[in-house]
């Protein structure tokens, strides 16, 4: 329903360096094919400097994973959403505006303060975008019905909506992770018993799976879906595992506490 208009808003984001891309490689094709040594050295010098802007871009997102892990450990959500302001810059489309506003409401979730995630996610003229961004309003109130609420069946329903709005070809860059952002909320909806009030123990096993290698603020949220299921379940050693994770990690964090009467309101 909504795949066509996705994959046309992701194509106009990435038409021109996938234009550009597309033209060197068939530039250096020909220039390799003359067989001339300018042609080779120009070749080795795309090369090079392809690699040198690969690595540099590893290195920007290892420096950004690095300042969020830091800033986890503050005592409020503030200095995350000021460090989320100045990534996004100034000069900002309506698309990045709303991505800036759901990392900070993602970030206002983890810390527990609902309210203010939900101001951040007002400010946003969510009908007039995209439904693959429209999707991240969706993801919002999913975990405030999850981990504000305990409404599992209504966040489910939003992971679902989410996962509609955000039907869109995987080949697109970023689209891959947005997906399985959804479908790890889904998931956690399914295991926390979202569904007719039955926990699904095939979601726990996906989720248990999706731990180790999900990105930090995704792991803390699934630490604290499996703590609850394992809580709920009589597996303490195990709940008590995931709840001095989330307390080394982000430990003022409350939005993440297992004790639902700690969330701020």
């Amino acid at each position: 329903m909504y795949k066509a208009r996705n994959n046309v808003h992701m194509l106009k984001q990435w038409a021109q360096p996938l234009g550009l891309s597309i033209l060197t490689i068939f530039t250096l094709a020909y220039e390799v094919s003359t067989g001339t040594i300018i042609g080779y050295l120009a070749a080795g010098a795309v090369v090079a400097l392809a690699m040198v802007l690969i690595l540099r871009h590893r290195a920007t997102a290892h420096n950004a994973d690095a300042r969020i892990r830091q800033l986890l450990q503050s005592e409020s959500v503030h200095p995350l959403m000021k460090y989320y302001g100045a990534g996004f810059g100034q000069n900002r489309s309506p698309t990045r505006n709303a991505y800036l506003a759901f990392s900070n409401a993602l970030a206002c979730a983890l810390f527990g303060e609902f309210d203010l995630g939900e101001d951040e996610i007002n400010k946003i003229k969510w009908d007039e975008l995209e439904p693959i961004v429209l999707a991240h309003r969706s993801l919002f109130f999913c975990l405030r019905a999850y981990m504000k609420l305990g409404d599992y069946g209504r966040g489910l329903a939003y992971a679902q909506e989410a996962r509609m709005l955000a039907d869109v070809w995987t080949i697109f860059p970023g689209a891959r992770g947005t997906l399985n952002l959804i479908d790890t909320t889904i998931e956690i909806g399914q295991a926390l018993g979202g569904l007719e009030g039955t926990a699904d123990a095939r979601a726990l096993a996906r989720l248990e799976e999706r731990f180790p290698g999900s990105f930090l603020r995704l792991q803390l949220i699934v630490a604290w879906a499996l703590g609850t299921c394992y809580q709920r379940s009589g597996r303490t050693a195990e709940a008590r595992k995931m709840r001095e994770s989330i307390h080394r990690l982000a430990p003022h964090c409350l939005g993440l506490s297992l004790a639902s009467d700690q969330v701020r309101k």
